[in-house]
C-alpha cells in the first residue's frame, strides 16, 4: 500500500484503500491473514503476528483507534464518556470495557443503550464537565474519572481519579461531580474513590497498590513518595510508600528503569543504581519491600509481601 492510503497515524481509512483500487476483499482477506486488524467498521491497523500478546498500553491504544471510528461515525449529540473518554484523554486504566465505545447523553432518563460496537449511557452533564474538541464533545478527565468510578470497581476508580488529579483536576472538581450525580447507580463506590484519591501517586501501580492495601486491616495506611534522608539530613532517596517507619515500598515495573534514565545510561545501568540505592537505604536502616504487576493481580501474595515486610522491621 502507498503512503497515500495511511493517515499520518498509521490508520487505514476503506474508503481511501477502495480509490486507491483495494477492494473490500481485499482488506478482508489480510484481516484474516493477521497483517490488519479491523479496529472499527471501515478502519484498520496494521498488526502484529498472529497470535502477538499485546500490552495494556498497546490495546489501549488500539482501543482509542475504536474510539475516534465510531466518533468518525456517529452523531454529535452525545460526548466520549467512561472508558473511551479516559483512552482520549490517555488516561491509565485498570482494566474495563474495552470492546465497546462508551457516550453519554445528557438527558436524565431512558437508561442505557447497548448494541454490539457501543453503550450509550443516560446521565446528565453540566457544561463544565464536557470539554469539545475538534470533531467531537468528550467528557472531563474528572468527569471521567467519577464515571468510571461509578461503573467500576473501587480501585478502578482509585486510579482514574488519581489520574484525574495528575492531569490537573482538583478535589473539588471531583467532589462536586459526585455530589451532582445524587443517588445514581455507583455513587457510593465513586464518593469511596474520590475521598481515597491521591495526586502523590504517580503511576497506575501505586494507585492499585494502595486501593489494594486499604482493603488489608493488618497493613498500615503507607505515607506516599516520602523523602529519607541520614542522620545528617542529607538527602538519600524518595521511594514509592512508607509503611510505619521503617518499611518502604517500592513498585517495580521496567517502564520506571526506562523512564529515569540518565544520559548515556542502559537499563542494566538503572538497575545496577536502584540496586545501590536500595543498600544505601539498608545502611541507614530501612527494609525496602517490592513487588509488581504479578502480585497486584494476587492481593494474598502482595499482603504476604508486605507482612513479612513489616516482620524484617520487627512491627509485626
Amino acid at each position: 500500500m502507498g503512503e497515500h492510503e495511511l493517515t499520518p497515524d498509521g490508520l487505514i481509512l476503506r474508503r481511501n484503500a477502495r480509490t486507491a483500487g483495494l477492494s473490500d476483499h481485499s482488506l478482508q482477506a489480510a484481516t484474516r491473514h493477521g497483517t490488519l486488524e479491523r479496529v472499527y467498521w471501515g478502519m484498520y491497523l496494521p498488526s502484529g503476528s498472529a497470535g502477538e500478546l499485546l500490552t495494556r498500553e498497546q490495546r489501549q491504544h488500539r482501543y482509542r483507534y475504536k474510539v475516534l471510528g465510531a466518533v468518525d461515525a456517529g452523531r454529535g449529540d452525545k460526548a466520549v464518556s467512561h472508558w473511551s473518554a479516559a483512552a482520549l484523554w490517555g488516561m491509565p486504566m485498570l482494566g474495563g470495557d474495552l470492546e465497546r465505545v462508551h457516550f453519554t447523553a445528557n438527558r436524565a432518563g431512558g437508561g442505557r443503550d447497548r448494541t454490539r460496537a457501543c453503550t450509550l449511557h443516560a446521565t446528565p452533564w453540566q457544561p463544565d464537565e464536557v470539554i469539545e474538541l475538534p470533531g467531537l464533545l468528550v467528557t472531563t478527565p474528572a468527569r471521567t474519572a467519577v464515571d468510571i468510578s461509578r461503573a467500576g470497581t473501587f480501585e478502578q476508580g482509585v486510579c482514574a481519579c488519581d489520574a484525574a488529579l495528575r492531569m490537573g483536576a482538583t478535589r473539588l472538581e471531583l467532589e462536586t461531580i459526585v455530589a451532582r450525580a445524587g443517588r445514581r447507580k455507583g455513587i457510593g463506590t465513586a464518593r469511596r474513590a474520590v475521598a481515597f484519591a491521591d495526586v502523590a501517586a504517580e503511576s497506575i501501580g501505586e494507585s492499585w497498590s494502595r486501593a489494594l492495601m486499604s482493603a488489608m486491616g493488618d497493613i498500615p495506611v503507607p505515607e506516599l513518595q516520602p523523602e529519607i534522608h541520614d542522620s545528617d539530613g542529607v538527602f538519600a532517596a524518595r521511594t514509592d510508600f512508607r509503611i510505619k517507619g521503617t518499611l518502604l515500598g517500592e513498585f517495580d515495573w521496567y517502564d520506571k528503569y526506562i523512564r529515569y534514565l540518565k544520559p548515556g545510561e542502559s537499563p542494566a545501568d538503572a538497575v545496577y543504581r536502584e540496586k545501590r540505592r536500595e543498600e544505601r537505604l539498608n545502611e541507614l536502616g530501612f527494609t525496602v519491600a517490592r513487588w509488581g504487576w504479578d502480585d497486584l493481580m494476587n492481593p494474598d501474595r502482595l499482603r504476604r509481601i508486605l507482612r513479612n515486610g513489616l516482620r524484617r522491621t520487627g512491627y509485626a
